[in-house]
C-alpha cells in the first residue's frame, strides 16, 4: 500500500514539473523576447549616435525657400516704380499745354534773336516738366528705394533663414556649439561667413548691400535707359544736373522733353492732344526699360534676378561654412 502512494506522489510530482514547464514557457519566451527588443532598442541608438549628421541635408531647405523667395518679391519692389509713372501722367496735359502756351512760344523767339542767352525756352520747359510731372529727383528716388527695398527684403529672408535654420538643429548633440548661439551670434557669424565668402569671389553683392551698391544700380539703369533712348542735342544740352548719382536722371528728363516738343509743334490739329499722348508713351517707354530693361538696358528685374542667384551662392557658402566650424560635437560626413 506504501510502495503503492509513493508511486502516485511521483506521477504527480512528475505530471506537475510537466504542467509548470508548459504554463511556464510563454511567459520565459516573453522574457527572452523582452530583453532581445531592449538590445535591439540599444543597439539602435548607438547606430543613430554613430550616424554621420549631413549638415548639406539639414541647411539645403533652408538655402532653397530663401532662394525661392528672393525670387517671388521681385514683383513687390518694381510695383512703386509703376505706381509713380502712372501718377506722372496726371500732370501730362497741363504740361503740354504750358509747352504750347504763349510762354513757350515767345521764349523761343526770345532765344533766336542774336546775342542773347538762348537757354529761356529750355529752361522753362524743364521747370514746367519738373513741376508738373517729375524732378529728377523725384525720379532718382523712386528707383532708389526699389533697389533698397529689395536689399532690405534680402535682409529680412535671410533673418528668417538663420531663425529657422537655428530651430532645426534636433540632431545635434546637447554639447554643440551651434546649439548655445543665440540669434545675434548666428546673424553675427553669418555676416562674418558672407563677408569671408564675398571676399574669396569679388562679388559686390556680398557684405555691402548698403548705399554704395544702392547708388551703383541707379545710376547703372538710369544711364542705360538714357542710351536706350538715345542723347540728342537742344534741350538736353541745357540740363543742369550735377554729380554722377544723378547724371543718368537728367539725360531722361532732357531727352523726354526734347523729343516730345519737338514732335508736337509740327502738329496743326489738337497739338496739347498730340503732345499729351506722345509724352504718355514715352514715360511709359521709360517706365517699363527702368522695370523690364530690353535687349539694350538690363532692367531693375534682371538687376534683381541676378543679385538674387549671386546671393544664393554666397549664402550657401556663408551657411555651410557656418555649420563646419561650429558644429563641434557632431560627427560630419
Amino acid at each position: 500500500m506504501e510502495s503503492k502512494t509513493n508511486r502516485q506522489l511521483t506521477v504527480l510530482s512528475i505530471a506537475g514539473v510537466i504542467v509548470g514547464v508548459v504554463l511556464a514557457g510563454p511567459t520565459w519566451r516573453a522574457v527572452v523576447r523582452s530583453w532581445s527588443a531592449a538590445e535591439q532598442t540599444s543597439s539602435s541608438i548607438d547606430d543613430v549616435a554613430k550616424k554621420p549628421i549631413d549638415l548639406q541635408a539639414i541647411a539645403a531647405p533652408h538655402l532653397q525657400l530663401a532662394t525661392d523667395r528672393s525670387q517671388q518679391i521681385i514683383d513687390d519692389q518694381l510695383a512703386p516704380i509703376d505706381a509713380f509713372f502712372q501718377s506722372t501722367k496726371e500732370g501730362t496735359t497741363k504740361f503740354a499745354e504750358l509747352s504750347l502756351g504763349w510762354g513757350s512760344k515767345w521764349r523761343l523767339v526770345a532765344d533766336s534773336i542774336p546775342y542773347t542767352q538762348g537757354k529761356r525756352h529750355s529752361e522753362y520747359l524743364r521747370s514746367k516738366f519738373e513741376e508738373y510731372i517729375f524732378t529728377p529727383e523725384q525720379f532718382e528716388t523712386v528707383i532708389r528705394q526699389s533697389v533698397d527695398g529689395y536689399l532690405d527684403e534680402l535682409r529680412s529672408i535671410e533673418g528668417r533663414m538663420l531663425v529657422d535654420l537655428r530651430a532645426d538643429l534636433e540632431d545635434f548633440p546637447a554639447e554643440s556649439v551651434l546649439r548655445s548661439l543665440d540669434a545675434k551670434q548666428w546673424q553675427d557669424t553669418f555676416d562674418d561667413a558672407i563677408a569671408k565668402a564675398t571676399a574669396a569671389t569679388s562679388d559686390q553683392i556680398g557684405s555691402d548691400v548698403g548705399t554704395q551698391l544702392v547708388s551703383i544700380i541707379t545710376g547703372e539703369v538710369l544711364t542705360q535707359v538714357a542710351v536706350r533712348l538715345g542723347v540728342s542735342s537742344g534741350i538736353l544740352t541745357s540740363g543742369a544736373v550735377s554729380g554722377w548719382a544723378t547724371f543718368g536722371v537728367g539725360i531722361v528728363v532732357g531727352l523726354v522733353i526734347d523729343q516730345l516738343v519737338s514732335i508736337a509743334w509740327d502738329h496743326w490739329t489738337d497739338p496739347k492732344g498730340k503732345l499729351t499722348k506722345q509724352l504718355n508713351m514715352k514715360l511709359q517707354e521709360i517706365n517699363i526699360l527702368v522695370r523690364n530693361g530690353d535687349s539694350q538696358v538690363q532692367g531693375l528685374r534682371s538687376r534683381f534676378r541676378q543679385i538674387a542667384d549671386q546671393r544664393a551662392v554666397l549664402r550657401k557658402d556663408a551657411i555651410m561654412e557656418i555649420l563646419n566650424t561650429y558644429s563641434s560635437g557632431a560627427r560630419q560626413k
